[in-house]
């Protein structure tokens, strides 16, 4: 998501809600009534060597805070996925995962599992 994006739909976080933001493409405004999580997600993609990956370090953060998978299955998915011409992408996917969780972890004291 981008500043415009976030300025468009900013008006559907809910009172309470989670909002998991790229800190690098994101300024708030203002501070919602939100559990707020900032992730400098293109920051660290882009010293990983691929800012496309930024996609997966939030994955890695959300999976931090949510719990809703272990970090093990989404590998097991990225390296069935990242097969073939494609496989040189896997190590560089694991990292911006890894690095999402430690995130969480590191700025927020949230243990990941």
């Amino acid at each position: 998501m981008n500043q415009p994006s976030y300025q468009k739909y900013k008006g559907m976080l809910r009172p309470g809600g989670l909002l998991v933001l790229n800190a690098s493409m994101i300024t708030l405004d203002s501070t919602p009534d939100a559990k707020i999580y900032k992730v400098p997600a293109t920051e660290i993609a882009s010293k990983l060597g691929n800012v496309l990956a930024s996609n997966i370090v939030m994955l890695g953060a959300y999976l931090s805070i949510k719990k809703l998978f272990s970090a093990s299955l989404i590998l097991d998915q990225l390296q069935t996925m990242l097969k073939g011409k494609k496989g040189n992408l896997f190590a560089i996917n694991k990292q911006a995962l890894e690095s999402g969780m430690q995130v969480i972890e590191s700025a927020y004291h949230q243990s990941v599992s």
